[in-house]
């Protein structure tokens, strides 16, 4: 299974699941924001390479993405926290 179909599974389990349909509402308006602002275009391609110095702090700790990269997917996201 790719990781696109796996995330499209997730999103589909979370819209038709037992979650409030207003919270769905809004967390699809926030999607469809930062859809509609381009910023994708901005994200590397798959399969490019990331710098692997940068560090990242995961639960407290720092680790380079050298240390996170393994066999399975590796997702980088960024939290606004404009919530």
């Amino acid at each position: 299974m790719t990781l696109a179909q796996r995330l499209l599974d997730i999103r589909q389990a979370f819209e038709t699941g037992p979650t409030a349909p207003e919270i769905v509402e809004v967390l699809n308006a926030h999607v469809d924001q930062l859809v509609a602002s381009a910023v994708a275009d901005q994200a590397l391609a798959v399969g490019a390479s990331a710098p692997l110095q940068d560090v990242v702090q995961l639960n407290g700790e720092k680790k380079s993405l050298q240390e996170l990269v393994g066999d399975q997917f590796l997702v980088l996201t960024w939290f606004r926290g404009n919530w």
